[in-house]
């Protein structure tokens, strides 16, 4: 899916059964099929584990890759 990014923010938190995660949340913008004028925006939490979640440029186009369970899974 092709995207625009809106902002990032890092993330660090221990889990409830005490893993440390770390990641940045972002915010995307993408043109809608429906009838939205304009776009639609999402946030989304990009593991650390992500290949290219480090080469954020706010105000870049990017392509993101989904995985099965919806969660993001690359960025190029």
């Amino acid at each position: 899916m092709k995207a625009v990014l809106l902002g990032k923010r890092k993330v660090a938190f221990t889990a409830e059964d005490g893993r440390e995660i770390s990641g940045t949340t972002v915010y995307l913008g993408f043109d809608d099929d429906g009838d939205v004028e304009g776009m639609v925006c999402e946030r989304e939490f990009i593991s650390s584990s992500v290949a290219g979640y480090k080469d954020l440029t706010v105000g870049s186009e990017l392509e993101v890759t989904y995985n099965r369970k919806g969660k993001i899974s690359a960025i190029i």
